[in-house]
């Protein structure tokens, strides 16, 4: 069974007490697919609202979910509700009253967030150095988009649409198989590309596990992880 930080989200009033900001719409309803499902998913860990920065003296950032898959590796997800579409290269989001605004694109600051997350594991946890080749991936899930938002073709496997409702395409399958599918792909495709031999991943062990686990959640806890702040130097 699926372990869940925190077991439950917080609701919006005990949010605004705290001054934290309310939970998105979308990011409840990932959590609660996921809780659905979690006689599922034994061993998973799942981590809602892990707060970092990615470089020193930059603005304080979040990875809305990180998922730790046994005999696979890690997950950092962004959600973005409303309808996402890219022009230009710039996304937007359309909001249910068709109000549009900008938005970052949410596949770099799903990666973004993974890369903070490695590196701050490396720093914080020594044993970590040691298993490096654990795999480690990201994706995007866009419940209200209809179909991918467009930008870079290649992230077009890393994100749950609408369109993934609408054939059902399993959750389960997407976070727990194809997002490290594509990521061992590309791995593969940048050592092809420099030449050099491809090194498979280590398959994470129970106590790497628990000790991710530890890492990302440390001695934190307010409502969905708020006060929890990744340091990356």
């Amino acid at each position: 069974m699926a372990i869940f930080i925190p077991e439950t989200l917080p609701t919006d009033y005990e949010l605004r007490r705290q001054n934290f900001r309310p939970i998105s719409r979308a990011e409840r309803r990932f959590f609660e697919e996921l809780v659905h499902m979690r006689r599922e998913l034994p061993g998973w860990v799942v981590i809602h609202s892990v707060r970092l920065r990615l470089v020193e003296g930059q603005a304080q950032g979040e990875c809305d979910f990180v998922i730790i898959v046994p005999e696979k590796g890690w997950l950092s997800i962004e959600v973005k509700g409303g309808n996402v579409y890219c022009e230009d290269g710039q996304y937007f989001s359309e909001a249910l009253n068709n109000e549009t605004h900008r938005i970052s694109n949410p596949f770099t600051q799903a990666d973004n967030a993974r890369w903070a997350l490695h590196r701050y594991l490396g720093e914080k946890f020594p044993q970590y150095s040691s298993a490096l080749r654990v795999l480690h991936s990201f994706g995007v899930y866009l419940p209200d988009t209809p179909t991918f938002p467009g930008g870079v073709s290649d992230c077009k496997a890393r994100a749950y649409t609408g369109e993934s409702y609408r054939t059902n395409r399993p959750l389960k399958k997407f976070l727990g198989e194809s997002l490290f599918s594509v990521q061992e792909e590309a791995l593969r495709r940048a050592a092809r590309e420099q030449n050099r031999r491809y090194t498979v991943s280590e398959k994470p062990h129970l106590d790497t596990i628990a000790n991710i686990k530890n890492s990302f959640t440390g001695d934190y806890f307010q409502p969905g992880g708020m006060e929890q702040l990744m340091e990356i130097d």
